[in-house]
């Protein structure tokens, strides 16, 4: 039973706790996401308009013949040859999030909303579920160092909005925690316990696959593995068959708590099973190389600071340790979470350490594994599609907190915890002011009053496509941009996200992983020979610069006449002023220009009317270009 001075301070930490997620919250959405009133975009990052965009896709795409079925196959992008659609970073919970509010209210703030409550979750789960199992003390820090004090997951909104979405997945490694620590010591692990654990980790499922999902399925892995390899002992077995035998006894009287439990776990799976199996299926039936688009992180960068004189988050150092990082602070969880773990590692006691055992494996395979030469974590069938070692830094705040959690503070001097807290809250305190005011000085994407009168009369046009020029045919494993299949990259990779808002089909698109079986028909019919960037560097140029030849003219005339396009998105600023006016000349002066984010101006230039008597998408896919033109 408590004492009333333990109760008094059991609530006040409760209160505590509660109000700083609450303050922590509101800041975050009033200062950091910022935009509640439109859809998720950005100012420099063409990635950010992936994540709606395959959204949409599935609110377009998902059927409902007494299970969810996803059409994968059509020729949605790629137009007029079409492709296979599984090769994106879908997080199945978030994308059917946005599908119910488009699908009531059309195009709005999903995401952003959708991502709010993800952090929230997140910090309250966190908060509860330590406060529960150890003190509430401690979970107000736990809960703040993996939600808002989580650097790099922050920093990874917008561009990578699905790897900033880490609710269930955090929640779920915690519960391998604290039921392997519980193992460890032979404390009594509930059946509820259980059953909470398979219901997160079925929630787990509606996360980022390649990686999110991963981290979680990789984390019960390797705890499962540590359990099964301590029942080698009989008084582990002894241990476990007693747990067992008790769960009869837990039936009846949680009976309500527990079939809750089992029916969300059900709906889980009901969602989200058949689409991973369904997009699981697909990737399958082709062999990846990872030779192009990965990334490399020298370990040292675990400890560089978010200092404003030293910013791990612009990952300096890369000509001395020669890695490839990705992102802000790739792998750099910050100084206050790794002096958080070291301190706690010093004062855990030697018992203790076993339990991190499993985490320890996980930690060291992931940031040990190389995508091409030595590909360690890949070898489990979650982790094929790992390319991005880096993306771990995500959950090291998670490995931080176990060490915190288990350390005994309690033999340490007054004096020495005082310099050790006194320390360790000034780092946090340095990387915490520097991190949040790069957040807050990162402005959040409104778009140009030009742009919806734009897209509402792109949408009402005639013909089932609309031709961007130019288009991109990228995947982030480097296959289409290396084909020169989009010298501009930076600037025109997210001009097909605009499906989203005029429901046309498009040409181009972005894939996290793009098979190069799949843009065959790209290079096939001579698109690679269309397109001159200003720089010679893969996928780096601001503009092309070249113009067509008379061959080139007659492809591109013939395609646009045939294919069911309602008319051309010129992108002007990517072009050169001799070929704009070329463009005016042949097939007419444009009636709409609008700003759209990165790529800049756009003109739309429709069809004539009189060229939709001879179209013939048959006859369009099968055109190509008869010249021998410079790439």
């Amino acid at each position: 039973m408590f004492s009333k001075t333990s109760y008094i301070n059991f609530n006040r930490a409760k209160f505590l706790g509660l109000a700083l997620i609450l303050i922590f919250q509101v800041w975050f959405c009033c200062f950091d996401i910022k935009n509640f009133r439109e859809p998720l975009s950005d100012y420099w990052s063409t990635d950010t308009e992936q994540w709606e965009n395959m959204s949409y896709y599935l609110a377009k795409h998902l059927s409902f013949p007494g299970y969810p079925k996803l059409e994968l196959t059509n020729n949605d992008h790629f137009y007029p040859y079409g492709s296979n659609h599984a090769f994106q970073g879908w997080f199945l919970e978030g994308n059917y999030f946005y599908t119910l509010c488009y699908n009531w209210w059309g195009s709005g703030p999903w995401l952003n909303i959708y991502y709010a409550l993800s952090v929230l979750i997140n910090a309250l789960g966190v908060f509860f579920l330590i406060g529960y199992f150890f003190n509430y003390q401690r979970a107000i820090l736990v809960a703040l160092l993996v939600s808002f004090l989580n650097f790099h997951a922050l920093n990874r909104y917008p561009a990578h909005f699905a790897y900033s979405i880490i609710h269930w997945a955090t929640i779920s490694i915690f519960l391998d925690f604290i039921i392997v620590r519980k193992f460890v010591y032979k404390e009594f692990i509930s059946l509820r316990l259980i059953l909470f654990k398979i219901m997160i980790m079925s929630l787990a499922l509606g996360l980022d696959l390649a990686y999110i999902l991963g981290f979680a399925l990789n984390s019960f892995f390797f705890s499962g593995l540590f359990l099964l390899l301590l029942c080698i002992k009989k008084q582990y077995r002894i241990y476990l068959q007693g747990i067992v035998r008790h769960w009869y006894h837990e039936v009846q009287p949680q009976k309500t708590l527990l079939v809750a439990m089992l029916l969300i776990t059900g709906i889980a799976w009901w969602l989200y099973v058949p689409v991973i199996w369904q997009v699981f299926s697909a990737v399958r039936q082709f062999h990846f190389d990872f030779a192009a688009g990965f990334t490399w992180d020298m370990p040292l960068r675990l400890f560089l600071p978010y200092f404003k004189s030293f910013n791990a988050a612009y990952n300096p150092f890369k000509e001395i340790f020669h890695d490839r990082p990705e992102g802000l602070g790739s792998l750099s969880p910050g100084l206050f979470c790794m002096a958080i773990a070291i301190f706690g590692f010093i004062y855990t006691p030697r018992k203790a350490r076993w339990v991190m055992i499993p985490f320890l494996i996980f930690f060291l395979l992931a940031i040990g594994s190389h995508p091409v030469r030595w590909p360690i974590i890949q070898a489990l069938p979650w982790c094929k599609m790992y390319r991005v070692t880096s993306r771990i830094t995500i959950i090291i705040p998670i490995f931080c907190s176990f060490l915190f959690l288990m350390a005994d503070y309690s033999a340490i001097r007054v004096s020495r915890k005082a310099i050790i807290i006194s320390l360790i809250s000034v780092i946090g305190v340095a990387e915490t002011y520097t991190v949040f005011g790069m957040r807050y000085n990162r402005p959040a994407y409104t778009f140009d009053a030009s742009f919806k009168p734009y897209i509402e009369y792109v949408k009402k046009q005639k013909g089932e496509a609309v031709l961007d020029w130019p288009f991109c045919v990228a995947g982030g494993n480097g296959v289409g941009t290396l084909e020169n299949l989009c010298p501009t990259y930076e600037k025109s990779s997210g001009v097909h996200t605009l499906k989203r808002f005029h429901d046309k089909k498009t040409i181009g698109h972005y894939y996290g992983r793009l098979h190069p079986s799949l843009i065959q028909p790209f290079l096939e019919k001579g698109w690679n020979k269309m397109f001159v960037g200003d720089s010679k560097e893969f996928g780096h140029s601001t503009r092309l610069i070249n113009s067509f030849t008379p061959e080139q003219w007659t492809f591109f005339t013939e395609f646009f006449k045939k294919n069911d396009f309602a008319g051309i998105n010129l992108y002007v600023d990517l072009l050169p002023a001799n070929e704009i006016q070329e463009f005016y000349k042949r097939f007419g002066q444009p009636t709409k220009t609008a700003v759209v984010p990165i790529a800049g101006k756009v003109v739309f230039i429709p069809k004539p009317k009189e060229w939709f008597k001879e179209v013939n998408v048959a006859e369009g896919k099968k055109l190509s270009l008869s010249c021998n033109c410079k790439k």
